[in-house]
């Protein structure tokens, strides 16, 4: 099953998708190379026409903080503009070129920084993403720049380059004397004593450093001893190599080198089972989490332990023993070019050297480690390792060519005899290992290929002569069986096994035919010995399992139905529709129906069940898709702020009006004392001659209403400061009562809104009135 994805707006423009750190195990068949970028789409214009092992890696895909994009964004001119700006500053300005600087060394410097910034700017990424892509591009430009410091010395004589040392530190240039730590051998508490310096600390610090980058026990231990046996191989040239046998065994290796190698197993352990859950700096609250987050960044994003398999392949057991003979020259080096130089073990020069090896070790290894484990997609070898290579190699060169007319002193017989069993038994055991199984399989194959030669003989002897007594002694085949029978079931059955879950194994990706198959397969070596591997911490590999199956369910939902619910059964079967899928009975999730429920635990996406089945709805957490629902949600609150603040304005005035009819209306305001007087208002003076009296009791004016609204009028288009007419109500009140009556009747009904205005106009007339008093 094949699908055209668009970029990932997520992924940095500046960089290919990151291979995470994974376990990557060796595939048995090669697919075809992958293209560029993340699903074939070119990521930078200079990248177009490369194929890296780390611009299409699945399942995982490194995708940096989008809450601090301005980090990860193509700066390239700006940096230029700067960069040319400082240049310009520090070349043109007479105050900082003061006189009697070396300007030589500035100029230097300058080109130097020069170099670096190209460097950040435009060179490939590595398998490292932490802190930050540029600081990994940094640590190749400069080990480049070493490189290139060694192709030049290549050139030179010995004593010339110890007077170009000279410019960089004046110190230098003095014979130094020979120093050997093998002088007093005995046992003892105050020899110990004196031999524990600065040194003890630096090789703790090498070894854990080694342990980082190695990540193995075993390699780690055999590196440790096998530089000791170099020591006291070479002491007849390098007098620092001659030591007592307890500062070899026990000092080192036991106490320092296991010392540092614990401590950086330790750390790599705590790595790799550590839950890495990273969030952007803006979805973090608080200034705590903030900071954690900040120091978070120069911790692994994810981590591998490495299995390199020294017994599974003669592939691996080659790079296996090139690396631990590129370590051990890596070690040594330092030694002969301190000595060839005139410098002090701890000058700053050779602390560099060490430290910058260290931070170049770190991807070249992880480099190597895929170009050997997954050479599907690491189609060659990473730029780190090949320059790190490169460089030792030249310090080998640079060492190899001073060093002639200075160590003339022979290897000694013992040294040699020694080496020749090492170099004996590197060469036996791969044999012994290796080749005796595959000279079995040769003769196999050579019977095999004996009887297909016998069987197209007969096939092209029954072809063109039936009648041959040869092509008639073989010419009876096998009839099928029919329709029915227990025969053709079973072929049914067999037929229909390759294509169940049940007989496939995951740890090979090998898919069986019948129960029998798998129990063969079960009890094959190669089986047992990928069993071995996964057995060493199979929660490791069942986690990987479950990650990379819910990345790619996860990755196919978004793809296919966006955040379109749907049946998840839909979605598993087009899932499992592409061959090379990772099956679910690899995870840790034993029914379709848990792992929903988990996507919906983890809020990945939204569950819910039906009487057809589990639906499933993707979740959109992404950027792009939070803003837009925040802008939306923006809108709604412009859209309905005047609604809302009409219905609190009512909610306001409800309470008003239900606190102040609780409260009395004496304690409102105390008693006034007034005189007689005549209230105009509620009264009238009806003038008549005639012999009827005239109606005019209070209770007359009372049906209407002393605001002067008429019943069934609207109180919100009422004005309270209107004063009421007399004479209309007057003449009003002569009407018949039963017509009032009626009237009051066919008057529509009030809202608790319109009593409460009503109400409150009505206060707020009693309370002009009594003012105008």
């Amino acid at each position: 099953m094949t699908s055209i994805s668009e970029p990932n707006p997520d992924l940095s423009p500046t960089s290919p998708a990151e291979d995470s750190d994974v376990v990557l195990s060796p595939t048995a068949e090669a697919e075809p190379e992958p293209m560029p970028g993340v699903d074939g789409a070119p990521v930078r214009w200079y990248d177009a026409d490369r194929t890296e092992p780390y611009t299409r890696i699945t399942p995982f895909q490194e995708r940096h903080d989008t809450s601090v994009e301005f980090f990860y964004k193509p700066i390239t001119l700006s940096a230029l503009s700067c960069g040319l700006i400082v240049l310009a500053y520090v070349a043109m300005t007479q105050d900082v070129l003061e006189e009697g600087r070396d300007k030589r060394r500035v100029g230097i410097y300058a080109a130097i920084a020069a170099f670096l910034t190209f460097s950040m700017l435009q060179f490939r990424d590595g398998p490292f993403v932490r802190p930050h892509p540029a600081f990994w591009r940094i640590v190749l430009g400069v080990n480049l720049l070493y490189e290139l410091g060694l192709v030049f010395l290549l050139f030179q004589d010995l004593g010339t380059a110890r007077v170009m040392m000279t410019y960089i530190d004046p110190k230098l240039g003095v014979p130094l004397p020979e120093k050997s730590y093998a002088e007093d051998c005995a046992l003892t508490p105050t020899n110990i004593w004196n031999a524990l310096d600065i040194f003890c600390l630096a090789h703790t610090l090498g070894w854990f450093g080694k342990a980082m980058i190695l990540r193995d026990y075993w390699f780690c231990w055999i590196l440790s001893i096998a530089f000791e046996l170099a020591e006291y191989s070479l002491q007849h040239q390098l007098a620092n190599f001659a030591e007592c046998w307890w500062d070899h065994w026990i000092l080192d290796v036991l106490l320092c080198n296991w010392i540092g190698t614990y401590l950086g197993m330790k750390i790599c352990q705590y790595f790799e089972v550590k839950p890495y859950e990273w969030r952007g700096f803006r979805q973090t609250r608080g200034l705590r989490l903030k900071a954690k987050r900040v120091l978070s960044q120069f911790s692994p994003h994810d981590f591998t332990a490495f299995k390199w398999g020294t017994a599974t392949s003669f592939t691996h057991y080659i790079v296996v023993v090139l690396l631990l003979a590129v370590f051990l020259a890596a070690e040594l080096n330092p030694f002969y070019l301190k000595t060839l130089l005139w410098m002090e073990p701890d000058h700053p020069i050779v602390i560099l050297r060490l430290a910058g090896v260290f931070l170049c070790a770190l991807p070249a290894v992880r480099e190597l480690y895929q170009y050997v484990n997954d050479p599907r997609r690491a189609v060659r070898m990473g730029q780190h390792v090949w320059l790190l290579l490169a460089t030792i190699l030249t310090e080998l060169l640079v060492i190899t060519k001073w060093s002639k007319g200075l160590f003339t002193e022979p290897f000694p017989k013992s040294v040699k005899v020694g080496w020749t069993i090492g170099a004996t038994l590197l060469v036996i055991y791969p044999i012994v290992q290796f080749g005796v199984p595959s000279a079995r399989s040769a003769m196999h194959m050579a019977a095999w290929w004996i009887f297909r030669r016998r069987y197209l003989l007969r096939s092209s002897i029954s072809a063109t002569n039936p009648l041959h007594p040869y092509a008639l002694s073989h010419s009876f085949k096998m009839p099928r069986a029919e329709v029915g029978t227990p025969k053709y079931i079973a072929n049914k059955m067999k037929s229909k096994g390759l294509q169940r879950l049940r007989w496939y194994c995951q740890v090979c990706e090998k898919q069986c035919r019948d129960e029998n198959g798998f129990k063969c397969h079960t009890a094959s070596e190669a089986h047992l010995r990928q069993m071995l591997v996964v057995g060493e911490n199979a929660g490791r590999h069942i986690s990987d399992f479950s990650a990379t199956f819910q990345s790619e369910f996860v990755s196919l939902l978004s793809r296919r139905f966006g955040t379109k619910r749907v049946r998840a059964n839909q979605v598993y079967q087009e899932y499992i529709a592409d061959k090379h899928h990772l099956h679910m009975n690899a995870t840790r999730w034993v029914t379709l129906t848990e792992f929903v429920k988990h996507l919906g635990r983890t809020g990945v996406a939204r569950v819910d069940e039906t009487e057809k089945g589990w639906f499933i709805a993707w979740i959109d957490n992404s950027p792009k898709a939070l803003a837009k629902q925040e802008a939306s949600l923006k809108k709604d609150r412009a859209t309905m702020s005047d609604e809302q603040r009409e219905r609190m304005l009512i909610a306001e005035q409800i309470e008003r009006a239900a606190a102040e009819a609780e409260a009395p209306e004496t304690k409102a305001s105390p008693p006034v004392e007034e005189g007689l007087k005549r209230d105009e208002s509620t009264e009238k003076v009806v003038l008549s001659f005639s012999a009827k009296p005239a109606a005019t009791s209070s209770s007359s004016a009372a049906p209407t209403p002393a605001s002067g609204l008429r019943i069934g009028a609207n109180p919100l288009k009422a004005n309270p400061l209107k004063r009421p007419n007399v004479f209309k109500a007057a003449a009003s009140s002569n009407g018949n009562d039963a017509e009032k009556v009626n009237e009051k009747k066919r008057a529509a009904p009030m809202s608790a809104a319109e009593r409460l205005i009503i109400e409150e106009q009505e206060r707020k007339r009693r309370r002009m009135e009594r003012e105008s008093v």
